[in-house]
Formats: C-alpha cells, structure tokens, sequence
C-alpha cells in the first residue's frame, strides 16, 4: 500500500502553491523491513535503505524514465519506462520510497507483499511507477 507521509503532503502542497520551486525526485529501495506509517521521516527511511553492490537511488526527473511536472493535453498518454538496477552482489529488496533530489523531504513509500531476494550472483531488479498527480479546479471534461 502506498504510504504518502505528513512531511510529503506537506512538500507537495508547497510545491503546488509555489511556496518552494519544483524539485526532482529520486526512487531509493529499502533493505530492511519497515511497516511505512504517515508520521515518518526522510531520517527513518534512510537509516533502511539498501547497502548492496549495484544499488544507488535513481533520479526521476533527470534520467528514465522522464518524470515532468508540465502540463499535458486532455486525453494524452504516457509511456512509463521500468526503473531498474543491476545487483552485483547479495541484496534483499522490501519497498521503496521516494525522496527530493536533495535528500530533505521523504514523499511517499510502498512496501512489496514479499521481499526480493538476490543471492551472491545478485541480478536485476525494476520498478513500475505510473503516478498521475493532477490539480484541477474544473469540473470534467475540462479536466481529465
């Protein structure tokens, strides 16, 4: 399940309300167990994240997939590009979260049913993500 937290929801609507500029998001993997609650922290996270050989956080905005915070036509849609990562060695993948590119705000979190785990050999390991995030004060068709 999708876990949004406070200090997310808090990043988000500063975002939208222009109070703070647009960041870039980066997707980092969690290491260990963790039962993702609406009161946690970027902190928290980190103190989880994955230590394997093969394994960095990826940048959403600047690599693939191409994240964008622009507007799109109605009824457009989008290609979304897997994000994957290459183990080189042992790992054990719980979830993942997602951070700013500056590593000061968590935004949301989502543990997996089952961990993956990656014996010596390691392997590869992607993730899907297809968020649609729209603001719109307008009754449909006007917004989709």
């Amino acid at each position: 399940m999708l876990n949004v937290t406070q200090e997310g929801a808090v990043f988000l609507v500063n975002v939208w309300t222009n109070v703070l500029p647009w960041r870039s998001w980066k997707i980092h993997l969690f290491g260990a167990g963790i039962i993702p609650a609406h009161t946690d922290t970027l902190a928290l996270y980190a103190a989880r994240e994955l230590v394997a050989p093969g394994y960095a956080p990826i940048d959403l905005m600047g690599g693939s997939p191409p994240w964008t915070n622009g507007p799109y036509t109605y009824g457009a849609t989008f290609q979304h590009d897997p994000v994957t990562w290459t183990f080189t060695g042992a790992a054990t993948v719980y979830g993942y979260y997602l951070a700013d590119q500056f590593g000061t705000w968590s935004i949301w979190s989502e543990i997996f049913g089952t961990p993956y785990v990656y014996g010596a050999a390691g392997g590869g390991f992607g993730i899907q993500l297809i968020p649609n995030l729209i603001s719109c004060f307008f009754p449909e068709p006007l917004c989709p």
